[in-house]
């Protein structure tokens, strides 16, 4: 038992660090803290089941989760960043949304936080039951994304058009730049990939 434990607990490391961003041997090595034989093995059983695969860059080879791998194993890890999110862009709402007293149990620690949300499942279970394959919910929180980088570059556009027409802009980029903070912290606290996809868009919005 818990030889199977370690197995799957080490293939699902290599996958999440994979699905926060393309990597070598030696960085996946170095991510997943595996040892050369036991890192070898489960880059070989990930590939022969297909939930990555591996392009040839020059002397490198760079591994990267595919689609068949983000719907097996990750589907609950994403939806977890899904959860997140939502709870992250509720504003004004989110301890009402969280639970102050959750966001408590996670400074806790682990112990402090199973107890706490295995007490509420018992009081007040809750089924998940999102149907959504993994890749369709990392394409939902992807085009959530995109869909609030199109927002500020269109209010972006209106400053630069009041100001083309010599007017006073100063409260539209207040504006701005309190959405794009606002929305850096969120989309940076759900983590790689996403947090590096939106400080991509960030760049071309400055």
């Amino acid at each position: 038992m818990y030889q199977k434990n370690e197995y799957s607990k080490n293939r699902r490391a290599i996958l999440i660090a994979l699905f926060k961003q393309p990597m070598d041997f030696t960085a996946l090595k170095d991510e997943t803290r595996l040892s050369e034989p036991t890192l070898s093995k489960h880059l070989r059983d990930l590939l022969n089941s297909r939930f990555i695969e591996v392009k040839v860059e020059g002397r490198r080879k760079i591994y990267n989760i595919t689609e068949k791998g983000l719907n097996s194993e990750l589907r609950m890890y994403l939806a977890g960043i899904d959860s997140a999110l939502k709870v992250l862009e509720s504003g004004k709402n989110f301890w009402k949304t969280a639970g102050m007293e959750a966001v408590k149990m996670v400074s806790a620690g682990n112990e402090a936080l199973n107890t706490f949300i295995q007490a509420l499942a018992r009081h007040s279970p809750i089924e998940y039951a999102d149907e959504r394959k993994g890749k369709e919910i990392f394409d939902g929180i992807v085009s959530k994304i995109a869909s609030t980088s199109s927002k500020l570059e269109k209010l972006r556009k209106n400053i630069e058009e009041v100001e083309m027409r010599g007017g006073d802009a100063d409260a539209l980029r207040e504006k701005f730049r309190e959405k794009l903070d606002a929305y850096t912290a969120i989309y940076f606290a759900l983590g790689p990939p996403f947090s590096y996809m939106w400080k991509n868009m960030c760049e071309e919005l400055e």
